[in-house]
C-alpha cells in the first residue's frame, strides 16, 4: 500500500498571520474561503465600533494592543463570519470550530498527519523578514521542538514567485544569471539554523 507521505520530502508552510482561516476541528476542513487583512467587508462592523469610541479615535486602544481600529484585523472578521455563514456558525454552536492563521491550520494539518501515520517534521525552512529576528527564532525552534532553519536568501518566496513569473511571461531566468547550478546554490544556502534549547518540561 502506498504511503502518500512518501511522495513528499518537504512541506511549505506560508507565513500569513494577518489571514485566518475557520475549519471544522473534526474533518480538519476549511468551513470558509480565507480571509485576508485586505478584505473590508467588515467596514460597518468598524464603523459602529468607532460610533462607541470618544471622538471617534481610531487609535484609542492602541496603548493596549498596538493596534488602530480598523478593517484589517481579525478582531471584526471573526464575528463577521460567524454571522454571516451558516456553516461556521454551526461549527461553532456544535465546538467543533477551529479559527486560526493559515501557518496554525496548517500545522494543525500536518499534527493530524503525524497522529495518522507516524511521520515527524524534521526541520523547519522558514524565510521572510522576521528571520532577521533571532529570539523568534529561537522561540520557534524551541516550541516545535526541532531546527529552524533560515536560508542566506531571506525572501525565498519572493525568489519563487519572480522564477514563475518569469517562467509564465517566456523569460529563463537561469539564462539571466550564469548557471542554473549557480543560482540553486545560492537558493538552498543554510545560513543559520536555530536549535531547540528548552526541554520537553519547559527549563
Amino acid at each position: 500500500m502506498l504511503n502518500i507521505l512518501e511522495l513528499f520530502s518537504g512541506i511549505g508552510i506560508t507565513n500569513q498571520m494577518a489571514t485566518f482561516i475557520a475549519w471544522d476541528k473534526v474533518t480538519g476542513k476549511p468551513l470558509h474561503n480565507a480571509i485576508e487583512w485586505s478584505d473590508a467587508r467588515t467596514h460597518d462592523e468598524v464603523e459602529a465600533a468607532l460610533d462607541r469610541i470618544p471622538n471617534r479615535n481610531k487609535d484609542h486602544f492602541r496603548n493596549r494592543t498596538g493596534l488602530p481600529i480598523s478593517t484589517a484585523f481579525w478582531y471584526t472578521k471573526v464575528p463577521w463570519l460567524i454571522k454571516n455563514n451558516s456553516g461556521v456558525r454551526q461549527a461553532l454552536e456544535e465546538k467543533r470550530l477551529c479559527v486560526g492563521s493559515v501557518e496554525t491550520w496548517l500545522l494543525w494539518v500536518v499534527d493530524a498527519m503525524i497522529t495518522d501515520t507516524g511521520f515527524s517534521l524534521h526541520e523547519l525552512v522558514v524565510d521572510g523578514g522576521m528571520t532577521d529576528n533571532e529570539l523568534v527564532m529561537q522561540i520557534q525552534a524551541d516550541f516545535l521542538g526541532i531546527p529552524i532553519v533560515c536560508p542566506t536568501l531571506k525572501e525565498t518566496t519572493a525568489f519563487g514567485a519572480a522564477l514563475m513569473a518569469g517562467a509564465a511571461a517566456g523569460i529563463d531566468i537561469f539564462k539571466l544569471n550564469n548557471t542554473k547550478e549557480e543560482v540553486l546554490v545560492n537558493y538552498e544556502r543554510k545560513a543559520e539554523t536555530f536549535n531547540p534549547k528548552m526541554t520537553p518540561e519547559g527549563n
